[in-house]
């Protein structure tokens, strides 16, 4: 089968290639800040127009006529990037050791003010990191896995940190008995698919349990919706959006997954790809009445609320479709090993963008939308393994 982005990632790391992305709550103090030199940054740069290729529409989903818009802010950073986010306030990102996030605001570099990156979280293991899967920002937090090991870490834990006053919570952990597969935050509460041999397994002798689970973040009380043995059926990848949770769930040693609805007010569930006859090859991504997933031929896209369901294929323009993401109005894909362009789909209009296009020997990939902002990281010397990159973002159309 297609191995979700959790997984892909496993192998990545373990051929030490890089990559973006390796719950009982409690209230922590603020990790001390360190900064190494390294981590130097440009707060300002001057900002040069990439060229545009010709585009030559030939799908009913093609390239909105658009001009490749001139980044508003760039960071500039003397390694590659592997992990970012953004916000109306801050731009984050993981430094080259994988084991801290630093943040800077956007007034201060819009400003012109050459001010140092804020260290905001560093791994609480020796020799972790943070990168085994992408950070998310969602409405006052910051949540990031941080574990203890290179490959498949069973010693893990969720943390979320409050942007405006700094509060930290363990929201999920593993001690050795579990590997998270997958996490979605949102409305104070965390969906994770995890793995789990420890004494509460009902396969005793076998691969271990597949679980699903919701944790809150104010409490820290976890729920378990699903349990099942491993070796029959896998939870994979997780997307939440208010009281509404989307789950891929697999049948070992098959290509596709099925998509699984929860209502978790009153417990109902629905298979909803099996309804469509459209099965998931790959991530989902939710908010609102959206959900969309990676399936054969490209990404399906569903409204919840009036069922109106449609494909979006790739083009030779958009470059390949896959990973998807939702934040507002924007269908986006967040494939890090493409690097052929950044696009964004708006949903209401039904339009595709480019957002950027990388230059010679250049690769752009790692968006992320918050608001009315977008975020990707452009790689310098891609050929390189010690290649150099910069952090953009701009304004959405």
């Amino acid at each position: 089968m297609n191995l979700p982005r959790a997984m892909l990632v496993f192998f990545v790391c373990l051929i030490g290639t890089a990559s973006s992305g390796c719950t009982n709550s409690s209230m922590t103090p603020p990790l001390p800040e360190t900064a190494t030199p390294t981590d130097t940054v440009a707060p300002t740069e001057t900002q040069t127009a990439l060229p545009t290729p010709a585009i030559t529409p030939t799908s009913t989903h093609s390239l909105t006529p658009f001009p490749i818009p001139i980044p508003q802010g760039r960071i500039a950073l003397p390694y590659r990037s592997v992990s970012l986010a953004i916000d109306d306030q801050y731009i984050y990102w993981l430094v080259s050791t994988r084991d801290r996030i630093v943040r800077q605001s956007l007034q201060s570099l819009n400003a012109g003010q050459a001010v140092a990156p804020e260290t905001i979280a560093t791994t609480r293991y020796p020799n972790g990191r943070l990168d085994l899967l992408p950070m998310q920002r969602n409405g006052d937090w910051l949540f990031f896995v941080d574990c203890n090991t290179p490959g498949t870490p069973n010693v893990w834990m969720v943390r979320a940190i409050n942007i405006k006053t700094g509060t930290e919570k363990v929201v999920a952990q593993s001690q050795g008995t579990s590997v998270i597969y997958d996490f979605s935050a949102d409305a104070g509460q965390v969906a994770m698919t995890l793995s789990d041999w420890g004494p509460n397994q009902k396969c005793l002798g076998g691969a271990g349990d597949t679980v699903l689970a919701i944790a809150q973040l104010a409490t820290g009380k976890r729920e378990e919706l699903e349990r099942d043995c491993f070796d029959q059926l896998e939870w994979w990848q997780v997307a939440l959006s208010g009281e509404t949770l989307f789950a891929t769930r697999a049948i070992p040693n098959q290509t596709s997954s099925d998509v699984v609805q929860f209502n978790l007010l009153d417990g109902s569930i629905r298979q909803l790809s099996q309804s469509l006859d459209i099965p998931a090859t790959g991530l989902l991504a939710t908010q609102g009445v959206w959900v969309a997933w990676d399936a054969n031929g490209g990404t399906l896209l569903y409204n919840l609320s009036s069922g109106e369901h449609r494909l979006i294929a790739p083009t030779v323009q958009s470059g390949p479709l896959q990973y998807p993401s939702i934040n507002g109005a924007w269908l986006y894909w967040t494939d890090w090993s493409n690097g052929y362009r950044v696009v964004a789909y708006n949903l209401e209009r039904q339009e595709m963008f480019t957002m950027a296009l990388p230059g010679e020997n250049e690769q752009v990939w790692e968006p992320y939308i918050y608001g009315n902002l977008i975020a990707w990281v452009r790689v310098l010397q891609f050929d390189q393994t010690d290649g150099h990159s910069i952090l953009e973002w701009t304004e959405l159309p």
